[in-house]
């Protein structure tokens, strides 16, 4: 029989003596064994690392591929509202020209445009927010994660999210502020012009570095979804050496370690009865 256990270090106590104490009691148990058999001493392992071991490794690899891939999609859709914001900007120029000319510190619209950006991102936050909660027991139900997964998010996904959308809110619209507020304002003024419609070089310069990001994440995006994509197709087709479909495998656990001949004979009745 094969049996884990979870415990928790008593305070005082440090790992070397948890495992020299249960080492000792382990070898006391086998010592009590009728039928003999021999132990090599108890290991703990810190029941909170999930990455150890070759399966650990595979896991963050491939959490690290996804998290990479949210991450192009989530820079996509801030360089593309940024870049809308920066057109805003430049459309607007004769209302802050106004405003300038009025008295308006620069320091108050720049407030105002990106207050209006992050409320743009905790919309979307909020938004994320709710498909979260709606796509999590989709995402268990179809992929057919055993009961004992808990795909509900806590604490630490909600304060993410938050934190992502106010930082995403901030970086799309502070960029498109400055740029509003600054250059020659007089040519808007007179509602006339290049700057009364498509604004000055150096915003332009900026829309065309955020299209050029933009472009750039994008093909990265495809590359990576195309290989990871590529990498599961090829997973599936890989040929064991024969029909695996139906078939199960059955991983039995002795108590006690067994001579050649004694585990040649228990494969043979097992074998015989099933």
């Amino acid at each position: 029989v094969s049996v884990n256990l979870y415990g928790r270090i008593p305070a005082g106590r440090t790992r070397a003596q948890a495992e020299a104490e249960l080492g000792a009691l382990a070898a006391a148990v086998v010592t009590r064994d009728p039928n003999g058999g021999t132990t090599t001493g108890v290991r703990l392992e810190p029941a909170g690392s999930r990455f150890s071991g070759s399966d650990g490794a595979m896991l963050l690899l491939v959490v690290t591929i996804v998290l990479i891939l949210v991450g192009l999609v989530v820079l996509l859709a801030c360089v593309n509202v940024a870049n809308l914001q920066l057109a805003s900007a430049i459309a607007r120029r004769r209302e802050i020209g106004v405003r300038l000319a009025r008295g308006a510190a620069r320091a108050r619209i720049i407030r105002q445009l990106v207050t209006e950006s992050l409320a743009l991102g905790l919309v979307a936050g909020g938004i994320a927010f709710f498909l979260t909660i709606w796509f999590g027991p989709v995402l268990a139900a179809v992929v057919r994660l055993p009961v004992t997964v808990d795909m509900t998010p806590d604490i630490r996904v909600y304060v993410f999210l938050s934190l992502l959308s106010i930082a995403a809110g901030i970086g799309a619209g502070l960029a498109p502020a400055r740029h509003g507020t600054r250059g020659d304002l007089l040519t808007p003024l007179k509602g006339d012009g290049p700057g009364a419609g498509a604004g000055s070089g150096r915003p332009s310069r900026m829309r065309s570095t955020l299209i050029g990001l933009q472009a750039a994440a994008s093909l990265v995006l495809v590359v990576l979804a195309a290989l990871l994509t590529r990498a599961t197709v090829s997973a599936t087709k890989v040929d064991v050496g024969f029909d695996a479909q139906s078939l199960v495998t059955i991983s039995p656990a002795f108590g006690q370690e067994l001579e050649a001949a004694r585990m040649q004979a228990y494969w043979e009745v097992a074998l015989q009865r099933v």
